[in-house]
């Protein structure tokens, strides 16, 4: 079963990686808005997570976060 669905906004031109997790796609939408209001000439992506994956000893944890 695929965990609840993860939004960032991304900017290829940025100095720093996305780091704010939106529980909808509206929201994320609202928040690239919001973005090219305050930096005009960037452009901005929303995207929605597909997996993730963290080291343990066993020695992956992944969750999916889109339809299989």
């Amino acid at each position: 079963m695929a965990a609840e669905a993860i939004y960032i906004v991304w900017c290829p031109t940025g100095d720093t990686p996305p780091i704010i997790r939106h529980q909808s796609v509206d929201e994320a939408r609202r928040a690239a808005r919001d973005m090219c209001q305050n930096h005009p000439h960037k452009e901005f992506f929303v995207m929605r997570a597909v997996e993730s994956v963290q080291y343990r000893t066993d020695p992956f944890v992944c969750k999916s976060y889109c339809k299989r």
